[in-house]
């Protein structure tokens, strides 16, 4: 008789689960990940030429980290002065940014790895192209890069 109350159990629960609905909460779609990061790239390239510092910085977040052929640098205040001494040592680029051949990958649901060419151009100067590999994260106010390496 044991097996009949597991059984009358088994109904009950089988019964009641066909009567609840679930909810089906939508997963962002990897290739939509793809176009808000690319997006969000463009952003720092229009930011960075228009001379808007804070801007091309946004989208990183506070503990980031930045690697430099002299080591590692951590936190957006560091990447900012890096950027002060460096590319916009007048107070403003010395050069427009573009970005090609922008690739992104998803590590989960939370991670993204994107990689590309960045080309410096104008101000008097050589054009100047290099590779640069990133790594954001999904946070709560959307996706935040948390590594830098451009060389």
């Amino acid at each position: 008789m044991p097996h009949i109350g597991r059984y009358a159990t088994f109904l009950a629960f089988v019964a009641i689960a066909s009567c609840h609905r679930a909810t089906v909460v939508p997963v962002p779609s990897v290739s939509a990940d793809a176009t808000t990061l690319k997006a969000l790239l463009d952003s720092t390239a229009q930011a960075w030429n228009r001379g808007d510092l804070p801007g091309y910085l946004s989208v990183y977040v506070d503990s980031a980290m930045e690697v430099l052929p002299s080591g590692l640098e951590h936190g957006r205040s560091a990447i900012e002065t890096t950027m002060k001494t460096g590319y916009w040592k007048t107070g403003r680029p010395l050069q427009a940014v573009h970005y090609e051949n922008v690739e992104v990958r998803p590590l989960g649901r939370r991670y993204a790895l994107m990689t590309g060419r960045f080309v410096l151009t104008g101000g008097g100067r050589p054009n100047t192209t290099g590779v640069f590999t990133t790594l954001w994260l999904r946070t709560e106010a959307g996706w935040k890069m948390f590594y830098d390496h451009s060389g």
